[in-house]
């Protein structure tokens, strides 16, 4: 709404949505003494579907209360997401609108621990579809004029989810405009308007789209350990000390980074990222630890040949074959 003029066109579009699209009909009207309400064209739209209009006190925004809490709790959520993301001022009413989203499918305690989302459509709203505001993203570009070797993505800024497609929105970070796609990788854990995430962005190549240049680097394994029989057949000149010195090593100490501190990989002590640690069983019962590492200590054999030395696996193979062709397939 650019203006207070487009005020009754946007009542009258409500009062029709909601008679088509639930069956019901708007008996009242709450507002303040905003002139926008009090038009011509607004009253008559009121009148003519025979809702009523209550007012509150001039100011006395306490009778106004439902719609300034609702109103306060939007923009300090998307006063959130704007400072989580450090978002651009321009930005804001992409903040309001992702704001709206994620509150229309929280549960709160008013609803019975129901989401509006659920109270208003009767079924539970999918959230699998959510990622965070403000995060980097590549979109698949697919636009008809670019060839072959053009890039693939559009590095671009996630900004919601438009209200009438099954898609993302999205500002190009290039072109500076805003669309929607559907086919999108998130980098949830980069904002490319922090400076830190922005120093990071400047060398960060999304996984789905690595170049084949930075794979086959001169540093890479690939090129370290050469074979014998790959040298030249012409005689090299004779090395120098310097080709024999052992490089020196970096004192640095390694330590994983801190976005994967959460991840859990397998029990055994000596991995990285071990699964439990001895402290962990300290308050458990010796029959529940003993049985805790009789499912864990079960190998899975990577290879055919390793397979085939474990009886259960001959098993688990012959009631597979039996089941293939029992139904035939």
């Amino acid at each position: 709404m650019h203006n207070k003029q487009q005020v009754p066109h946007h009542i009258q579009n409500f009062i029709a949505y909601v008679q088509n699209q639930f069956d019901t009909t708007v008996k009242c009207v709450g507002s303040d003494n905003g002139t926008e309400i009090f038009q011509a064209l607004c009253s008559s739209i009121l009148h003519q579907n025979g809702i009523l209009l209550q007012r509150s006190v001039p100011r006395t925004p306490q009778q106004n209360g439902r719609v300034e809490r609702k109103h306060r709790h939007l923009v300090e959520t998307a006063r959130a997401i704007k400072i989580h993301a450090n978002l651009p001022p321009k930005f804001w009413g992409s903040c309001i609108l992702a704001a709206t989203y994620i509150i229309n499918r929280m549960p709160t305690s008013l609803l019975q621990w129901k989401s509006p989302f659920e109270t208003l459509f009767h079924t539970k709203p999918n959230l699998s579809h959510l990622k965070i505001i403000g995060c980097l993203c590549y979109a698949l570009d697919l636009s008809p004029h670019i060839d072959k070797f053009s890039p693939k993505d559009r590095r671009c800024i996630f900004l919601g989810y438009p209200s009438t497609q099954k898609a993302f929105k999205l500002y190009d970070l290039d072109t500076h405009k805003v669309f929607v796609s559907r086919d999108v990788h998130f980098e949830e854990n980069i904002f490319p308007f922090h400076k830190e995430s922005s120093r990071l962005l400047q060398h960060h190549t999304p996984t789905s789209y690595l170049p084949i240049a930075e794979i086959n680097t001169p540093s890479s394994p690939l090129h370290t350990h050469l074979p014998d029989n790959t040298l030249p057949l012409s005689s090299s000149p004779p090395t120098t000390q310097a080709e024999h010195e052992i490089p020196r090593r970096t004192s640095r100490i390694h330590k994983p980074p801190t976005w994967l501190q959460d991840y859990a990989y397998s029990i055994n002590t000596d991995t990285l990222y071990p699964l439990f640690h001895a402290r962990d069983f300290q308050n458990y019962q010796p029959e529940y630890i003993t049985s805790l590492y009789s499912v864990l200590s079960i190998k899975e054999p990577y290879t055919y040949a390793q397979a085939i030395k474990d009886p259960r696996w001959i098993e688990a193979m012959n009631n597979e074959i039996a089941a293939l062709e029992a139904n035939h397939t």
